[in-house]
């Protein structure tokens, strides 16, 4: 399985070309599977549901939720 991780995120004053969201882009890939946690809890099960699936996975975090912690 392969699982990429990569955070997103709005809010950091960077230009224009540093400011897309690629997930729509990415889900109409066929056999490619886009995951966006909007919690800690939500961003631990989908790794380890990603982990655990045959096909390609692609997660996609908000940066916020990195200074977050979880229950």
């Amino acid at each position: 399985p392969v699982v990429i991780r990569m955070a997103t995120g709005g809010g950091k004053q960077l230009a224009a070309q540093h400011s897309h969201s690629l997930e729509g882009w990415y889900a109409h890939i066929p056999g490619i599977k886009v995951l966006t946690p909007a919690t800690v809890e939500d961003a631990r099960g989908m790794l380890e549901s990603a982990l655990a699936d045959p096909d390609p996975v692609l997660i996609f975090e908000n940066s916020l939720l990195y200074n977050m912690k979880g229950t």
